[in-house]
């Protein structure tokens, strides 16, 4: 293997079933291929990605391979690979516009759900009001609600790195219920991410039908059609850069629009 676990602290990121599946990518698709690179470059990058559009991967699999690369080569080789061209096209390459609700759809879906399934109705809510990622809301615990200042601690995160959302009127009233006093250390709630159960809902309701993870797409997509800034978005939604925001939410804002303004 050709990191050490100190090494895999810098290289991979995420939770643990992350890590374990960029671990994986790495063994499979990058280590094979190291004792081929002649140079450090941009070149050896570009190589990496033929090899991996040969093997039919998926685009997103390719950008997540393209970043572990350039790390592994800035913690061994002491290069930072430039590449913004390369970097462009990946990010573009087969982006499939996100699947979101409209407005009205997110109303239909709170009203069917308050109608058949309470519980259901607050996880979509939270969902819609803070863009929150499905892992993110399930690993919310009592500790983490202050009521308050009106604001959550987002620390269970894909990152790493924790976030202060606040929380809407509807979000508090809704989370309050699950709060339990002498329980703070108690996750909020239990089971699996319900998304057949919200799948069905969509069907009943007559609306696009989502994934949990639909939910957060259609709180970024809905907060710049409104006029939010891609930056207070991004923050929200716990993305590093607001390149990220604008790579996958674009339509919402403007074709032309210049990603380096916002960097």
């Amino acid at each position: 293997m050709c990191y050490t676990s100190a090494m895999a602290e810098d290289l991979f990121f995420g939770r643990k079933a992350t890590i374990r599946s960029q671990q994986s990518l790495f063994k499979n698709h990058i280590e094979p291929y190291l004792c081929c690179v002649r140079q450090w470059d941009e070149s050896a990058l570009i190589e990496m990605v033929k090899t991996w559009e040969g093997s039919d991967l998926k685009p997103g699999t390719i950008r997540l391979l393209a970043a572990i690369f350039k790390r592994w080569v800035r913690i061994n080789r002491g290069i930072e690979i430039k590449a913004p061209r390369l970097t462009r096209s990946l990010q573009n390459h087969n982006r499939e516009p996100v699947k979101a609700w409209t407005k009205d759809q997110s109303r239909k879906a709170l009203e069917a759900a308050l109608a058949t399934d309470p519980p259901l109705h607050d996880l979509i809510l939270i969902g819609l009001h803070t863009g929150m990622r499905p892992g993110e809301i399930f690993g919310l615990r009592g500790k983490d609600i202050n009521l308050l200042n009106r604001k959550l601690s987002v620390v269970n995160t894909k990152t790493g790195k924790p976030r202060t959302i606040k929380m809407t009127p509807q979000v508090e009233t809704a989370i309050s219920r699950y709060i339990k006093p002498g329980k703070e250390y108690d996750f909020l709630f239990k089971g699996k991410v319900p998304n057949e159960a919200l799948q069905a809902l969509c069907r009943y309701a007559k609306i696009p039908v989502l994934t949990f993870h639909g939910l957060r797409h259609t709180f970024a997509t809905l907060a710049l059609e409104s006029g939010w800034s891609p930056r207070d978005v991004a923050k929200v939604l716990g993305h590093n850069k607001v390149s990220t925001t604008l790579d996958y939410y674009w339509q919402a804002i403007n074709d032309d629009l210049e990603v380096e303004f916002y960097e």
